[in-house]
């Protein structure tokens, strides 16, 4: 227990774990939705104490808890509580200690669920995930719910992710062999107004075009960037 300086009387009390657990309760309910924000109404759920108190004590509580990346031990807590508790959040945290609710429903969603999806991506799957974001465009939930029941949003979002940057690299790679070719159609008219070229030469330039544009898509539909690469071109998105 804490102790605590009453706004109105300016006497002691100390927060006890009925307190504590009901000041937890609300404060992660409004951070499911962002931030905390609206002190006063939790403080309507704790007779005796001002938004003040409450604020203070929420930092006071939230000093002990952990961002980032989640550490073996505390995945094993978060385990063992949801097969105790169930999907009970507030209670799932407590029995972490170092997480908030929100943050332990996040991560059992995405990562630790057993029920998750974690077969890899074909070529269909991300046709459909394209097709997807070209209705919904990046609502996560509304396309896993409708298409990928059994994936969790931060995998999507990531195949979703990855796809955009195979897109970037396809996209360089293209302009880089038309720009090659470009470079060597000019240089070939240049060098026209001085000679005549030969047809060995404008075979040699073909060739060498013909070739390095092959070679890029072939090094795409072998999956060098991954089959998303080879459905984007053929689409062409």
């Amino acid at each position: 227990m804490s102790e605590t300086v009453n706004a109105t009387s300016r006497t002691r009390r100390w927060w006890n774990e009925n307190e504590d657990r009901t000041l937890r309760r609300e404060a992660e309910r409004q951070l499911s939705q962002g931030a905390v924000k609206d002190w006063n109404r939790i403080a309507a759920k704790l007779p005796g104490r001002t938004n003040k108190d409450c604020r203070k004590r929420w930092s006071k509580l939230s000093e002990c808890l952990r961002k980032g990346a989640w550490t073996a031990e505390e995945d094993k807590r978060l385990v063992d509580a949801a097969n105790q508790f169930g999907l009970k959040w507030t209670l799932i945290a407590e029995a972490v200690g170092s997480r908030h609710a929100d943050q332990c429903a996040k991560r059992w969603q995405n990562f630790l669920d057993p029920s998750l999806e974690r077969l890899g991506w074909t070529s269909q799957d991300e046709e459909k995930l394209m097709a997807e974001v070209q209705m919904h465009g990046h609502s996560w939930t509304t396309i896993r719910d409708l298409a990928f029941p059994g994936r969790s949003v931060t995998d999507i979002k990531n195949r979703w992710v990855a796809h955009t940057e195979v897109k970037a690299k396809v996209s360089h790679m293209l302009a880089g062999t038309l720009s090659w070719c470009a470079t060597g159609s000019a240089q070939t008219a240049a060098a026209a107004l001085h000679r005549r070229p030969t047809r060995r030469s404008n075979r040699a330039s073909c060739r060498r075009a013909t070739y390095l544009g092959l070679w890029t898509l072939r090094w795409i539909r072998r999956g060098i960037f991954g089959p998303m690469a080879w459905s984007w071109i053929r689409c062409g998105a």
